[in-house]
């Protein structure tokens, strides 16, 4: 069916709705007309049309699923569970992979995964990418690459361009968020390859070599993105920010400048993006100075971009340790935004830092009035976790890390987090069991990595701790 026929499907279900008439409508139509108001952000209206279907087919499968999905789109996971359990033929592949979607999202991947695994065409490459898209979506990075790579050998090019292209596209996502930028640049410049006009996997590309500190490299990859179009301000904005990082301020501040004026958007929009591009890459006070800029800004009326700008700031100004201006902009953000767990993170951080262990831990036990959804209270335990094993709480590490394994029990390296609890707290016996259940049993590296020692002299001065606890709980084992 092609964008004509369904728009006048669309106009004849909305004229029989204005004249409280009734017209049959076959379940492929309904589906049209469901996803066309879906697709506008009209979830109301898409049930509608479904529920008016099923007046029709009652008890249609396709419906139904149909329906399910648009509850899962509004994140309303238990509806969109009775829809999936009231669905009698549970044989297809569209029932499957529906419940395999709500399962995921709502963090129960090893169900998940026994019905992706058990499906006919799970060797597919359609299937791989339709998997694999799922568990992106959820951050489970180490489950798609484990779908992924193995299809690296058999997969080409000049078998299916399209194919490959989302194949490569997904491997690249999954590289840049598992911070391997080495692979994340290669599978980048395979697409380019193919695709060398194609903007954003410039700017991508960009953004991967400032990651990898290879300036010179994103500048490259700045400049062939404003080579295809000329005015593009995220590339402009790009270029400006590699030249800054190489040095070049004067040139830098002039092309920033000349696309604030160019932007249609205010200018605090800009500033933003221009201090999330900082961020990204770990240059917190670059970072600071544009989030500063936007907050000067007498009026912002975005509500959520304002939200985001407390929260960048305050984050940037724990990490260059500047704790008191922190405190101050984070109170001042929490009177604006009370339900706001990401201040109370940083709050958290700001009173351990002064000493006030009593104060961290009640800030830390947030209860906001509106509840956030799993990931967002997930993420900001393991924040705080990481930096309860830099500041050597570990007793608290092992709390927030144990309430993290009860809420995402498939939460990534979750047993190896807790096996560096136990071990910092000379536990042999929990130290041993975490470790046991570990995907891969702890090394050196990783320790260090958890425990927050990133420089050579840092890892000196805790070696010999280390090492002698490791031979004592050896010993304790044994």
């Amino acid at each position: 069916m092609n964008d004509k026929q369904v728009q006048e499907l669309v106009l004849q279900y909305e004229k029989m709705k204005g004249e409280n008439k009734s017209v049959y409508f076959e379940t492929e139509q309904i589906i049209e007309i469901a996803n066309v108001y879906s697709d506008e952000k009209e979830d109301g209206k898409a049930l509608s049309v479904i529920d008016y279907g099923l007046t029709f087919h009652p008890n249609n499968t396709e419906l139904l699923i149909e329906k399910a999905y648009i509850y899962i789109d509004k994140d309303q996971m238990e509806q969109a569970e009775v829809i999936l359990n009231s669905i009698t033929e549970t044989y297809s592949r569209e029932f499957k992979m529906l419940k395999a979607e709500l399962l995921l999202k709502t963090n129960r991947l090893n169900e998940a995964n026994e019905i992706f695994n058990n499906l006919e065409d799970r060797e597919e490459i359609e299937t791989v990418l339709e998997i694999s898209d799922l568990y992106i979506e959820k951050d489970y990075i180490k489950e798609a690459l484990s779908l992924l790579e193995p299809m690296i050998e058999k997969i080409q090019p000049e078998t299916n361009q399209k194919d490959y292209d989302d194949f490569a596209s997904s491997l690249l996502n999954c590289y840049v968020s598992n911070g391997q930028y080495d692979l994340a640049a290669k599978w980048c410049n395979k697409l380019l390859d193919a695709h060398p006009y194609q903007i954003e996997c410039w700017l991508t590309l960009s953004t991967i070599y400032t990651n990898m500190k290879e300036y010179s490299k994103a500048l490259e990859a700045a400049d062939f993105a404003l080579a295809i179009e000329p005015d593009n301000q995220d590339a402009k904005i790009r270029r400006s920010i590699c030249l800054k990082l190489m040095g070049e301020l004067e040139e830098s501040s002039s092309l920033f400048n000349e696309v604030l004026n160019e932007l249609p958007l205010p200018k605090e929009y800009t500033y933003s993006l221009a201090g999330t591009m900082f961020l990204e890459t770990g240059q917190w006070k670059e970072a600071y100075n544009e989030y500063s800029k936007a907050l000067e800004i007498s009026v912002i009326e975005d509500i959520f971009l304002l939200c985001e700008l407390y929260k960048n700031t305050v984050y940037c100004l724990t990490k260059m340790e500047s704790y008191d201006e922190a405190y101050e902009l984070a109170q001042k953000g929490k009177q604006i935004f009370p339900d706001e767990i990401d201040l109370d993170v940083s709050l958290g951080i700001i009173y351990l830092q002064r000493g006030e262990e009593e104060k961290a831990w009640k800030q830390w036990n947030f209860n906001p009035t509106k509840k956030p959804e799993l990931k967002a209270i997930v993420d900001a335990k393991f924040e705080i976790g990481l930096h309860c094993f830099k500041a050597g709480k570990y007793e608290w590490a092992k709390i927030l890390f144990t309430e993290i394994k009860e809420l995402d029990p498939q939460f990534e390296d979750i047993e190896q987090y807790l096996a560096c609890a136990y071990l910092m707290l000379k536990d042999a016996v929990n130290f041993n069991k975490h470790n046991n259940l570990a995907d891969e049993p702890l090394k050196i590296a990783d320790i260090y990595s958890i425990l927050g020692y990133e420089e050579e002299d840092d890892k000196s001065e805790i070696a010999s701790s280390i090492n002698s606890i490791l031979d004592d709980l050896n010993r304790k084992i044994q």
